[in-house]
């Protein structure tokens, strides 16, 4: 049975989905053929070719697709010929299952498109997943959309090609452990989603993209978190941490090398690449006895675990960022984050990252709930004392969401926007939290310190100050 994958905006344009390579080597291990419609990268190309960053500039890029009515109104309206275009292709290919990888920056683009394919064709069947649909009230609400027939709860590399399977057997999509569909106001299905063995998937497999359009491989070691910061839900990705050995490992990336010599950049999707660490290290051990020409990057905890042999044999194996969540250099804050992590091992661990060679990339998230300018202040001085050991710093401005438990008890406003929040006693809001990112990039300049913060922007003060006169 043939099966369309569509990758809605916004979503990142510079690698291929590492999640729909999986699903599509699932899919044809049950017999399947998988097409992958990269809509986004499609629109990102368009434009770079009209020299407008309109649609992947920030706050548009957040705001306009995340805005329901500005989705619907100021982007697919204006792109609605693409979009006809992108319909017709679908529905010409053969493909019955519609899969939309699916997250909070591309919902709207999602529903809007899954509408229409439905409109022109009601007898095709669409399912969600992705990262939104981790979280089973998620997966509830989706479902109560007349244009979504299932949803495809938790890690679905085995239970969405079962379903795919069942549905050409029987002639109808059934529900089966971990894909819930939808049956009027309600849903059918096991709400449990089978635990996946990492071991035992397929190596995922990115032909059906243009390959020549991306930068780098997107390929994952482990699902899930062993920490549960209180800012973020993706460690929700999976039941429980969990890794494949580092042997494993080592074949995919063998295979991916086999297939692709020229691609031998990697840019490793795991929420923490050093989670298991002993599997880490025999991963690099074989990549540098076997002398494997790679170069990689993956986000990191910042641990007392990461001490210069394990970083050196990193470096050796082609490894050359690490991303770290720093977030904030204040305990009080770090403390309101639920991140065990002293400001000592913080400084400790980028001194040692940066001495083995590797690139630190920190990340710092710009006015949590319970920031004060004090505690922003303590942040700006870590970056001083600590400049020359850091390549990078990823700052983004803190987002919040509404009726999102997440958030409660730290004093924000009962109706509120996710970019444009406020406390209730207003010693946080957006123009504050924009001023402190100025602040930042200023200071980046004057102590050499790079500040990454959206491609878009570079370092443009001026465009930020602007946002501060805008009714955004």
């Amino acid at each position: 049975m043939k099966v369309a994958f569509v990758l809605c905006p916004g979503w990142d344009t510079n690698y291929m989905a590492c999640s729909l390579a999986l699903l599509s080597a699932q899919l044809k291990r049950y017999g399947h053929t998988p097409l992958i419609f990269d809509f986004n990268k499609e629109l990102s190309l368009l434009e770079i070719n009209q020299k407008s960053s309109r649609v992947y500039a920030f706050p548009a890029y957040i705001n306009q697709w995340t805005d329901a009515a500005s989705a619907r109104n100021k982007i697919l309206a204006e792109y609605r010929p693409q979009v006809d275009a992108l319909i017709d292709r679908i529905l010409s290919s053969g493909a019955r299952v519609i899969g939309f990888s699916t997250y909070f920056s591309n919902f709207n683009a999602v529903m809007l498109i899954a509408a229409m394919l439905k409109q022109k064709d009601p007898g095709i069947t669409t399912i969600l997943g992705g990262p939104s649909c981790f979280d089973f009230t998620n997966c509830l609400d989706y479902l109560k959309n007349e244009q979504l027939d299932a949803v495809a709860y938790g890690e679905a590399a085995e239970s969405f090609p079962l379903f795919v399977s069942t549905m050409e057997k029987h002639g109808l999509p059934s529900p089966v452990p971990g894909i819930l569909m939808r049956d009027g106001g309600g849903h059918t299905g096991s709400v449990y989603p089978p635990e996946t063995n990492l071991e035992e998937l397929s190596h995922p497999d990115f032909s059906g993209f243009q390959k020549e359009l991306y930068q780098k491989k997107t390929v994952h070691m482990s699902r899930g978190c062993v920490r549960r910061c209180a800012f973020c839900d993706e460690w929700s990705g999976a039941q429980k941490y969990h890794s494949m050995s580092g042997k494993r490992f080592f074949e995919q990336i063998c295979y991916q090398l086999e297939r692709d010599p020229l691609m031998n950049n990697f840019h490793f999707t795991d929420n923490l690449i050093n989670g298991a660490p002993a599997e880490l290290l025999k991963f690099c051990d074989l990549c540098v006895e076997n002398r494997l020409n790679i170069k990689w990057g993956a986000k990191a905890i910042i641990s007392p675990q990461m001490e210069p042999p394990l970083l050196e044999k990193m470096k050796l194996s082609g490894c050359e960022m690490l991303y770290y969540g720093m977030e904030s250099a204040s305990p009080q804050v770090l403390n309101a984050m639920n991140k065990p992590t002293s400001i000592k091992s913080m400084a400790k661990v980028i001194k040692h990252t940066y001495a083995a060679g590797i690139e630190t990339q920190l990340f710092c998230i710009i006015g949590y709930p319970t920031e004060t300018e004090d505690n922003f202040q303590e942040t700006l001085n870590f970056f001083k004392k600590n400049r020359h050991n850091i390549s990078h710093i990823l700052p983004s401005l803190c987002l919040t969401y509404q009726n999102d438990g997440r958030w409660e008890g730290m004093g924000l406003s009962a109706q509120r926007h996710f970019l444009f929040w406020e406390t209730k006693d207003k010693q946080n809001t957006f123009p504050i939290r924009l001023n402190r990112l100025i602040e930042l990039i200023r200071l980046g300049r004057e102590y050499g310190i790079k500040i990454s913060f959206d491609e878009h922007l570079c370092d443009s003060e001026d465009y930020l100050l602007s946002l501060l006169h805008e009714d955004l």
